[in-house]
């Protein structure tokens, strides 16, 4: 992707730098850096984007311009940086050519998500994990879904109240497997909420 199309995907505004600049690579940690790294500054992130700089990151978007001490390389302002994520997240899924499959239900998933991925092998990009929260997912997506892959394949915990159609509804999967729906999650409502889950 390009800062050109980032900043259409999120409607964010270019403060400075080159709308040309490719990128390949996101992170929410300014210390963690890979060739054409975008720095997304969440939650107090903001104040770390002079250190992204430092550490060779080509881009960075904020949501607090109040940060910004001098306009140098590439900086993208928005109005959330969490949405911004899931805004380009979205996108990437978009332009996949890569069938979703999700996987769900009470025992099993860990298991048959491995299975899926052995049968379908290399053509398949499998994510499992008992907390996929949204940055989670977000970044997973950003990062390493691409055109090499067929097929993409999720494990869905139930970990807060309507986190399952949370997630079918984001990822819309092509296939979707059932398994064994037993009593342990009754306690759901307790969990907690999606606004609570993107802060960490």
């Amino acid at each position: 992707m390009t800062l050109n199309d980032i900043l259409l995907v999120t409607g964010g505004t270019l403060l400075c730098g080159n709308k040309d600049v490719v990128i390949n690579n996101f992170s929410i940690n300014s210390n963690d850096v890979k060739e054409n790294s975008l720095f997304l500054a969440i939650n107090h992130g903001n104040e770390y984007y002079l250190d992204a700089f430092n550490n060779d990151f080509e881009a960075v978007i904020i949501d607090n311009p109040k940060v910004v001490k001098k306009l140098t390389k590439n900086i993208i302002l928005v109005d959330d940086t969490v949405k911004a994520m899931e805004a380009i997240a979205k996108r990437k899924l978009l332009c996949s050519k890569a069938s979703v499959i999700g996987v769900t239900g009470s025992v099993g998933k860990t298991t048959t998500v491995g299975f899926i991925q052995k049968a379908l092998g290399d053509k398949c990009l499998r994510i499992y994990s008992k907390r996929i929260t949204p940055l989670v997912l977000n970044c997973f997506i950003m990062n390493f879904l691409n055109n090499d892959y067929d097929y993409f394949v999720v494990e869905a915990s139930l970990w807060w109240k309507e986190h399952i159609s949370y997630f079918s509804n984001y990822l819309k999967p092509d296939m979707a497997i059932i398994l064994n729906v037993f009593d342990e999650h009754i306690g759901v409502n307790e969990i907690k909420t999606i606004s609570d889950i993107t802060k960490f």
